[in-house]
């Protein structure tokens, strides 16, 4: 069984492994780069490239360092989501073959379960131990700028005693790895997504990644029979040999409440 690398000091193997073992992969962390060189959560390095850049980057360093054929990177974002006061949580995977050099992704998102949050008073703290579960570390920067990280709620009111602290203070959650439930989710959604992917082969040629996402809209309405802005199937394309497949959809009509013409 070929091993694949990943790049990481935040033992995400745990997450990612279970999921790649069934496409044929025995991960293996590889712990000798600092990655967060590349980017923190705190914002004392900020992250140059994109996501899906950082990720990629880190599976072709994993290959380079480890010398090995198969590398994996992830990385995850948090961010305010476009359209709801909510913060949106996105974990991106890549698996690199250096021998090919073909770039395989994974991806998963959804609303984020924890963010940062206001302490009122001392006894917010243990209600907000309660609340989120002790898995949960977190993050607090002090008055001189510095940053405590990996925080359980005992260290965090030791912290304020030794400082301290007026309230209100801002309790930024720990989003590494190691130290997030939610992210951890996100890491185990993002591999069988990745390993779906692996799976889903070209009729033609065998390359991985032949999936159907890319939307055909034209559904007619069942009422008066026009085409619609919804899908009536999705195109899968081989990114080695161009080999094109239209799914159609499972029903042959939509509802008239997406019609434009039915309802305008």
């Amino acid at each position: 069984m070929p091993s694949a690398v990943l790049l990481t000091r935040h033992c995400k193997a745990k997450w990612i492994a279970p999921a790649l073992l069934p496409v044929g992969f025995q991960v293996v962390e590889y712990t000798d780069f600092d990655t967060d060189k590349l980017g923190t959560f705190s914002g004392e390095v900020v992250r140059e490239k994109d996501a899906r850049a950082t990720a990629a980057y880190k599976a072709k360093l994993a290959c380079e360092l480890s010398k090995s054929r198969y590398g994996l990177g992830s990385e995850g974002s948090f961010f305010p989501h476009p359209l709801a006061q909510i913060t949106w949580e996105q974990e991106i995977i890549c698996l690199f073959d250096a021998q090919k050099g073909a770039l395989f992704y994974g991806m998963s998102e959804g609303p984020a379960e924890v963010t940062t949050q206001t302490i009122e008073t001392a006894q917010a703290l243990d209600d907000l131990d309660a609340f989120l579960g002790a898995e949960q570390r977190w993050m607090w920067q002090d008055v001189s700028g510095n940053w405590h990280k990996g925080l359980n709620i005992e260290l965090v009111a030791e912290l304020y005693k030794e400082h301290s602290v007026s309230y209100p203070q801002a309790l930024v959650p720990d989003y590494r790895a190691m130290y997030c439930p939610s992210r951890q989710k996100m890491l185990e959604k993002a591999a069988t997504d990745l390993a779906n992917r692996l799976l889903s082969t070209c009729p033609q040629c065998g390359t991985p990644e032949f999936v159907y996402e890319k939307p055909q809209s034209g559904l007619p309405c069942s009422a008066c029979s026009l085409p619609t802005t919804q899908a009536k199937g999705w195109w899968a394309q081989c990114k080695a040999c161009g080999f094109k497949d239209l799914k159609h959809h499972s029903s042959q009509h939509t509802d008239p409440v997406n019609c434009a013409f039915c309802n305008p």
